[in-house]
């Protein structure tokens, strides 16, 4: 399971070669695994409208990446890890299966990418559709607006918490989201 997401089902009772849980369609050769290819996945989430998968994988060296797998297209991607870091080699060429990150960016950005969520709130309509995340040391909050093909541009929010923090974002019923700082305050994002 390292280097990868794990998907169970846990509405199996009782299964004889796997205990408590069953192995759900579209897992990896039908074992546990769903998605490989993983570095350090920091926060991933589901949009809420469309279904599609967003991930936040932390770097090795040079690149974090953002990835984004359409609903329905999951199981048994492969983001590339050991292989490829962000678009580009890391160990060798890119792996089977593999999908390329739709936005990357480099350590003289940031060093720790903190994945957040699809904004689909009411209070802010020009961020509607567009992914929103952060970086850990920057602390800067970015985003990646709605695109069609392979990769987004990623593009800042002119957003800061303290820097050397930003743990993880948060999102509230009404689809409005927060920003978590490791120093303990949870910020709220909210029109300029």
């Amino acid at each position: 399971p390292l280097g990868s997401i794990v998907r169970l089902d846990v509405s199996v009772t009782e299964d004889q070669t796997h205990g408590s849980y069953g192995i759900p369609p579209g897992n990896v050769d039908g074992t546990e695994l769903y998605i490989t290819g993983v570095r350090n996945p920091w926060r991933f989430s589901f949009d809420a409208e469309t279904g599609e998968l967003w991930i936040a994988d932390v770097g090795q060296d040079e690149w974090e990446e953002v990835n984004r797998l359409p609903a329905g297209e999951i199981g048994g991607t492969n983001l590339g890890w050991n292989l490829q870091e962000g678009r580009h080699e890391f160990a060798g060429p890119p792996p089977e299966n593999y999908v390329a990150p739709v936005a990357e960016y480099d350590h003289d950005a940031g060093i720790s990418v903190t994945g957040g969520y699809v904004y689909r709130g009411t209070a802010i309509p020009d961020l509607v559709g567009t992914y929103v995340f952060g970086d850990w040391r920057e602390a800067e909050i970015w985003a990646i607006a709605p695109f069609t093909g392979d990769e987004g541009e990623i593009r800042s929010l002119d957003v800061s918490v303290p820097e050397f923090g930003l743990v993880s974002f948060g999102q509230d019923l009404d689809g409005e989201l927060y920003v978590l700082h490791s120093d303990g305050p949870i910020y709220r994002i909210v029109a300029a």
